[in-house]
């Protein structure tokens, strides 16, 4: 864990090996600068409290998994008054099924101990034999936030 002294917030002494760690795991080499580490920080701090917590993170990787809209739309939500093109819909009838094979416990949403089926899934039928961690899932998220911020 990145929260060493398990205060509930990851200070920014323990945001640069979590920085060191999420370039792992795309396989990159990074140290990063006290700026890289204020920037992540900015990044993460999405309730803009000045501290990083496990909500914080959360939710950062909520709007990666649900893009920029997480928080206005529930996947429960179903819309009625649009039309779309057949092929428009037999792709939007795909996405549902297959949403619907990975959400387990119906609960409308993609669960963070459902999105690691998901990804292995997603690399088996790429032929890739890839066994994903919690860390490495997060640790992504944030590395492609930071990215798309930039």
């Amino acid at each position: 864990t990145y929260d060493r002294d398990r205060s509930g917030v990851i200070e920014p002494y323990e945001i640069g090996p979590m920085m060191t760690d999420a370039y792992k795991t795309i396989n990159k080499s990074f140290t990063p600068s006290k700026a890289d580490i204020d920037s992540y920080i900015k990044v993460l701090d999405r309730n803009q409290d000045g501290r990083v917590t496990l909500p914080d993170i959360e939710q950062v990787v909520m709007r990666f998994l649900l893009g920029e809209d997480y928080g206005r739309y529930s996947v429960k939500e179903t819309v009625t008054t649009v039309t779309y093109s057949p092929q428009v819909q037999a792709q939007l009838d795909q996405a549902r099924r297959i949403f619907q094979r990975f959400d387990v416990n119906n609960s409308g949403y993609i669960d963070r101990e459902e999105v690691p089926a998901m990804i292995r899934e997603t690399y088996r039928n790429m032929g890739i034999n890839y066994e994903p961690t919690r860390l490495g899932m997060i640790s992504y998220a944030v590395f492609c936030l930071k990215k798309k911020n930039n």
